[in-house]
């Protein structure tokens, strides 16, 4: 029994050191609900390998930074440090791995603000009891976390994701990232300024600020939908120009092709009754190059490359080589879309080969 209320004083009353021991493993629960959101949110494919590297260096670098920078300089060092692993550790791109971080960040603000403001309000509690009561600290990380964790369930059972395209045009991507960025910046500035102020700042101010930033949240994704959509059609387009060009030169070759036909079966007749085989031969080669021609063309088709922009990059290559004389045997064998690498990395790898 005596034992029990040691470890009920002990919890109840101001200790800083047993608050930082609950708050490692509290660190580590945030650090998991986070990457399984943007995981989940993102459909980004994963393993268990590529999890437990992440986590452990965002833990080893967090602690680092938490040690050395002081607050809040240090929560602007581990969000840099979050980008800089998921796009390492994932091999995403860099507006997903933005995105990927400001997400479940947001919603921890978001949801962390309010969990804090309601269970001061109840308790008649401080701030600073918060931060040195472990009891206080457990009980809002807790909360705070099963909350997050409630809003991951849901988007995993209703299987919400954001799709983002990874090849959209420079200015594009300029544009969406330095948004996001100043997005970051003022989520970070309203958490630090609440934590200060969390006591003097009325309780509905606190509602208005939450729903000012949950207002610019949405309306930043519903911008990034919108955008996103805008150039899946700039490039559904620009693929279906492509095709539309593949299929008026392959209509002209068929078309020559079914002209001269009568001719190439009569100047082959000739060379067999001749019995000139060379001449055979090399005529057959000749004729082999026109027909290897059509056959690209017939390769040149959204059905068969079937990843838009894999397709429109090759097009572009075919149509430029064709035009400077220059032959290409183009054949695919796989399906595209099953690729080991991601679309936007072929396209990378293509881009070097020089027509």
């Amino acid at each position: 029994m005596e034992i029990i209320q040691n470890i009920w004083t002990a919890l109840t009353t101001e200790n800083i050191s047993l608050t930082q021991i609950i708050t490692f493993p509290l660190a580590i629960l945030e650090t998991l609900l986070t990457m399984f959101l943007f995981l989940r949110i993102f459909d980004i494919k994963s393993n268990t390998k590529q999890k437990i590297i992440y986590i452990v260096s965002f833990m080893l670098i967090g602690m680092l930074a938490n040690a050395i920078i002081p607050v809040p300089y240090n929560t602007f060092i581990n969000l840099l440090s979050c980008f800089v692993l998921i796009i390492v550790v994932f091999k995403v791109g860099l507006f997903k791995s933005i995105l990927s971080q400001l997400i479940p960040y947001f919603l921890f603000v978001i949801v962390g603000i309010l969990v804090h403001n309601t269970y001061m309000s109840l308790t008649g509690i401080t701030t600073d009891m918060i931060v040195t009561v472990p009891i206080h600290k457990l009980i809002t990380s807790l909360f705070t976390n099963l909350i997050v964790f409630c809003f991951y369930k849901i988007i995993s059972y209703f299987k919400l994701h954001i799709y983002v395209l990874e090849n959209m045009r420079q200015r594009i991507t300029s544009i969406l990232v330095i948004n996001f960025m100043f997005g970051i910046f003022a989520i970070c500035v309203q958490a630090y300024i609440f934590s200060i102020y969390i006591e003097i700042i009325p309780y509905y101010l606190t509602l208005l600020n939450v729903g000012v930033l949950l207002f610019y949240f949405i309306f930043s994704l519903y911008s990034l939908i919108r955008t996103n959509s805008l150039e899946k059609t700039r490039q559904d387009l620009e693929q279906s120009q492509q095709y539309n060009k593949t299929l008026t030169i392959l209509h002209d070759n068929i078309r020559c092709f079914k002209h001269d036909f009568n001719n190439i079966v009569t100047t082959i007749g000739g060379y067999v009754q001749s019995g000139d085989m060379d001449g055979l031969k090399k005529y057959y080669t000749e004729l082999q190059g026109d027909c290897q021609k059509v056959n690209n063309l017939s390769a040149l088709s959204p059905s068969v490359i079937n990843e838009p922009a894999i397709y429109s990059l090759l097009a572009n290559k075919y149509h430029l080589a064709d035009a400077n004389g220059i032959t290409i045997n183009l054949e695919v064998f796989i399906d595209l879309t099953e690729l080991k690498i991601k679309p936007y990395e072929f396209t990378r790898i293509l881009r070097n080969f020089n027509g």
